[in-house]
């Protein structure tokens, strides 16, 4: 009869202590980059990442574990022994302007941690030409002298027949 040793691995509880979404300004920008970091002080063994889901991001991205050596590492020092999760997502071009809600899944759909993230609208479509803002100004225009018109000829032939 063959024996085989059984090795288990004890995991410390789900927490997910550090969850940040980096970048410039209060708002991003739809086409902007948003750095996700994430620290867990108690990882899985087997877990390498973390998913994040968001309308923000147009769907769900995976965070992969960083190194010292990975050029998404966020340069902070990560001497406190928890796994530092980390990547870059580009918010896409036609993402509406809001908030919006950010949640980070860990231990294998144990732990949830949820942010939110302000997306900014579109300036420069916002104030481009609006052609229906002229064309109403015009269409009132017309009406405006139209009215006028009607009034001058009524004013006048009430005038003739008085006399």
């Amino acid at each position: 009869m063959a024996a085989a040793q059984l090795k288990a691995l004890p995991q410390g509880p789900a927490e997910i202590r550090r969850f940040d979404l980096e970048h410039k300004g209060r708002e991003v920008r739809p086409g902007g980059k948003v750095l996700i970091v994430l620290s867990d002080d108690h990882a899985a063994p087997d877990e390498h990442t973390v998913a994040v889901n968001s309308g923000a991001f147009g769907g769900s991205h995976n965070v992969k574990e960083t190194g010292p050596d990975n050029p998404n590492n966020p340069g902070c020092k990560c001497d406190d022994g928890s796994t530092v999760y980390a990547t870059w997502v580009t918010v896409p071009e036609r993402t509406p302007a809001g908030t919006y809600t950010v949640t980070a899944t860990g231990h294998h759909g144990q732990q949830i941690s949820r942010k939110l993230l302000a997306v900014a609208g579109d300036e420069t479509k916002a104030n481009s030409w609006q052609p229906w803002v002229f064309v109403g100004g015009a269409g009132a225009a017309v009406l405006a002298a139209g009215a006028w018109l009607a009034l001058s000829r009524r004013s006048r032939r009430a005038a003739t027949a008085s006399e």
